[in-house]
C-alpha cells in the first residue's frame, strides 16, 4: 500500500498572560539640588534589557527611566528637574513546552509622583506586561493512498503561516531651535513619541513612515533662568530588513518603541541650539496566506481491515486584518477653571479592553490617556494634567454572522495618528485626536488528519446480503457503505440514484459484504 505524505506548518498562540506590576521608589534629592515646593510633571520610560525564558517562568529585566519636573521653594520659585533610573526584575508564571516560543511586551501604565517633603519624592509606576506563548509545529499527514481502498477527501480554507520574526528600525533625527528662540542651558522635561506610523512591506525590506513628536521644556541661557517650550513633529521614513513581499500575502505587524530620547548639542557655531532625537523601534511580524487545503478524511478497504491513526490539527481560517481610524475628542477644563494662556499636547497613549465578538460584529472599547501641559494667566509656572477620553468602535464582519457557531478570536491594538489642542474660550480647551486601530479576526478550526494506516486480515462473518434502511442524512451514505463493506457508487447504482437525489428520509437498499 503506497502512501503519499505531506506536511502542514502552523503557528498558534496557546497561552497568554497579562500582568500589572506596581513599582514604588523613594527619590532623595542630591545635596546641591534646590528644595521641592510642588511637582509639575514627569516622563517615564521603560527599557527592556533581557528576557530569559525557562520551563516554568519567564524572567524580564530592564530599567524604569524617569525625569521629574518640579517647582522650587522660595520667594520666586524656579523650575528644576531630577532624573534617574530604577532597575526592574520580574518573573512571569508561564509554563512552556520545548517547542513553544515566548514573546514579551512592556508598556508604562498609570504613573505619578508625590512630594513627601522638601527633599524627598515618591515615584509610582504601573507596568503592564504581556507574555504570549506560541507553538509552531510541522505535522505530517497522508494525502493519498494507492490500492484497493475507498477514500473520502475533505477541503477547507485555512490561513497558512508563511513566516514570522522580528526586525528593528533605528531613527536618528536632528532639529534646530528657531532663530528667535534663546540657546539651551539644560533640558528640564522632555517627551518623545511616534505618531501616524505606517508599516509598508516591500521586496526584501520594510518601510516605516510616520512622525516623531518632540516636546521640551528647557531653561534658556539668556535671560538666565527663563523657561522656554519647544514642540516639533519630525517626519521620518526608515527601512529595515524584511523577508519580502509576496502576492496574496496577509502580513500583520506590530511595533514597540524600546528607546526614545532627545539630547541637546552645539551647532556648527558652538551654540547650544541643536537637538538630537533617537528612537529605537522593534517590529514583530507574521505573514499568512489564505488558501485551500485538501486532505484525506477517511478510508476503508472492502477485503481488509484498515487501522487508521489520527491527530487533531488546529487551523487558523479566514484571517482578516483591518485598519481603521477613530476620531476622539473632549473638552479640557483646568483646575479651578483658570484662564489659559498656553496649552501643549505633550503625549497620548491608547489603552484597549479585550474586544468582544458578537453576531457578525467586533466591538472595540478603550481609552486615550492624554498628557497636557498648560500655563494659566495667574502665573508663569506650568502645570501638567491627565485627561482620559473613552471611545468605542464596532466593525461588521459578515463571515462571523454567517458562521455563528464557529470559534472566532480577535486581536486589536492601537496608536495615535494625530493630537491637537485648541484654546476655546479662555477657560477651556478642545482636545482632538485620531486613533489608528488594527483589528485581526480569525476562525479557529479543528480537523482530523490521518497520519498512518495499516492493513490487517479480515475474516468474513457471513455472505453477501441486502438490507433496507432509511437514510438519516446525505452524509450518512459514506458511513453505510463503510459499515457494510461496499461503496457509495454501488449503493447509488442499486437504488438507481444520482448524488443530487440523495436526501434525508429516503429508503435505500444496501448490499452487505460482511
Amino acid at each position: 500500500m503506497e502512501k503519499s505524505m505531506a506536511s502542514l506548518e502552523g503557528r498558534l498562540r496557546v497561552k497568554s498572560v497579562t500582568l500589572q506590576v506596581p513599582m514604588e521608589e523613594e527619590i532623595n534629592l542630591e545635596r546641591q539640588m534646590p528644595d521641592v515646593d510642588h511637582v509639575v510633571g514627569q516622563t517615564i520610560r521603560f527599557s527592556k534589557e533581557q528576557v530569559q525564558v525557562g520551563e516554568n517562568k519567564t524572567q524580564v529585566q530592564g530599567s524604569i527611566h524617569y525625569r521629574i519636573l518640579y517647582a522650587t521653594t522660595g520667594g520666586s520659585p524656579m523650575l528644576h528637574a531630577v532624573s534617574g533610573s530604577v532597575p526592574f526584575n520580574q518573573s512571569i508564571a508561564l509554563e512552556k513546552e520545548p517547542d513553544w516560543e515566548v514573546t514579551v511586551r512592556m508598556e508604562v501604565g498609570n504613573n505619578s509622583v508625590k512630594r513627601l517633603n522638601s527633599r524627598k519624592l515618591s515615584l509610582f509606576v504601573m507596568l503592564n506586561l504581556y507574555a504570549d506563548a506560541y507553538r509552531t509545529n510541522c505535522q505530517e499527514y497522508i494525502t493519498n493512498v494507492e490500492g484497493a481502498v475507498e477514500k473520502r477527501f475533505a477541503t477547507t480554507n485555512y490561513s497558512r503561516l508563511k513566516g514570522h520574526g522580528t526586525t528593528a528600525v533605528s531613527i536618528k533625527q536632528s532639529a534646530e531651535l528657531a532663530e528667535a528662540e534663546p540657546d539651551i542651558s539644560r533640558i528640564l522635561y522632555d517627551h518623545v513619541e511616534l505618531r501616524a506610523v505606517e508599516l509598508i512591506p516591500g521586496d526584501a525590506q520594510l518601510t516605516m513612515r510616520g512622525e516623531v513628536a518632540v516636546f521640551l521644556v528647557y531653561e534658556a541661557q539668556e535671560p538666565e533662568g527663563s523657561i522656554r517650550y519647544y514642540t516639533e513633529n519630525l517626519m521620518v521614513e526608515e527601512t529595515c530588513d524584511y523577508p519580502g513581499k509576496e502576492n496574496n500575502a496577509l502580513p500583520s505587524m506590530r511595533y514597540q518603541v524600546v528607546l526614545a530620547q532627545v539630547k541637546e548639542a552645539p551647532n556648527e557655531d558652538g551654540q547650544m541650539r541643536r537637538l538630537h532625537v533617537s528612537v529605537e523601534v522593534e517590529i514583530a511580524y507574521d505573514v499568512y496566506e489564505n488558501q485551500e487545503f485538501t486532505y484525506l478524511e477517511d478510508a476503508y478497504a472492502k477485503q481488509e481491515n484498515l487501522i487508521l491513526q489520527h491527530t487533531e490539527c488546529v487551523l487558523q481560517k479566514d484571517r482578516n486584518c483591518q485598519f481603521l481610524r477613530v476620531p476622539v475628542e473632549e473638552t479640557f477644563t483646568p483646575a479651578e477653571e483658570e484662564r489659559l494662556l498656553m496649552i501643549f499636547p505633550v503625549g497620548a497613549r491608547v489603552q484597549l479592553e479585550k474586544p468582544e465578538l458578537l453576531e457578525g460584529e467586533l466591538l472595540i472599547e478603550g481609552t486615550v490617556n492624554c498628557t497636557l501641559m498648560y500655563i494659566g494667566m495667574s502665573g508663569t509656572q506650568p502645570a501638567v494634567s491627565e485627561l482620559t477620553i473613552p471611545f468605542h468602535k464596532s466593525i461588521r464582519r459578515e463571515e462571523m454572522a454567517e458562521e455563528k457557531d464557529a470559534d472566532w478570536e480577535a486581536y486589536v491594538w492601537g496608536d495615535i495618528a494625530s493630537y491637537y489642542v485648541t484654546i476655546l474660550n479662555g477657560t477651556q480647551a478642545e482636545v482632538r485626536l485620531m486613533v489608528n486601530l488594527t483589528a485581526i479576526t480569525q476562525q479557529i478550526k479543528s480537523c482530523r488528519l490521518i497520519t498512518d494506516m495499516k492493513k490487517e486480515p479480515y475474516e468474513t462473518i457471513c455472505g453477501p446480503g441486502m438490507i433496507g434502511v432509511t437514510l438519516s442524512s446525505p452524509e450518512a451514505l459514506w458511513e453505510l457503505a463503510k459499515e457494510n463493506r461496499t461503496t457509495v457508487e454501488t449503493i447509488l447504482r442499486i437504488n438507481e440514484l444520482n448524488e443530487e437525489e440523495v436526501k434525508a428520509g429516503i429508503p435505500i437498499l444496501v448490499c452487505q459484504n460482511l
